[in-house]
């Protein structure tokens, strides 16, 4: 299986263990996607080397780099051409900009990719537009979802 995995955070060494176990499941190709750099724990932490045995990694710049509900990638369709996924995980809010970028892409020209969620916030909310209208949107055309909490 070809598996997206797209995390802002995974920039975050320890996060990307979640990406390592699913890479070496048998049969699994995948590859990371996050942006260069991250504010994460009020501090900038940087992707640094973008090596590893198990996936491949691939960084793209961002826009409004410091907020995980606005920004979007630059260069995301690129991406999407060139590895041709079966399944994307996006560790995404359902209502997030870089979510409804996803969808929008996958489900233009992937729509067989199967395409999975994760959400943190496990509560009703009501949010403003255009979040409410892309977190709908979210949990009609996504095939799965992971809520913490």
């Amino acid at each position: 299986m070809r598996l997206l995995f797209s995390w802002h955070a995974a920039v975050v060494g320890p996060y990307r263990r979640y990406v390592e176990c699913l890479a070496s499941l048998p049969g699994n190709q995948v590859l990371l996607l996050t942006p260069p750099r991250w504010f994460e724990g009020n501090r900038w932490v940087e992707a640094g080397a973008q090596t590893h045995e198990s996936f491949r990694w691939v960084t793209l710049p961002v826009s409004n780099e410091r907020d995980h509900i606005q920004f979007t990638y630059h260069g995301l369709e690129g991406v999407l051409r060139e590895f041709q996924p079966d399944t994307a995980f996006i560790y995404e809010e359902p209502w997030s900009r870089a979510m409804a970028q996803h969808l929008w892409l996958l489900k233009k020209d992937f729509s067989r990719a199967r395409t999975v969620f994760y959400s943190y916030q496990n509560i009703y909310n009501r949010y403003g537009w255009p979040h409410w209208a892309i977190e709908w949107l979210c949990h009609r055309l996504v095939q799965g979802a992971v809520v913490a909490g």
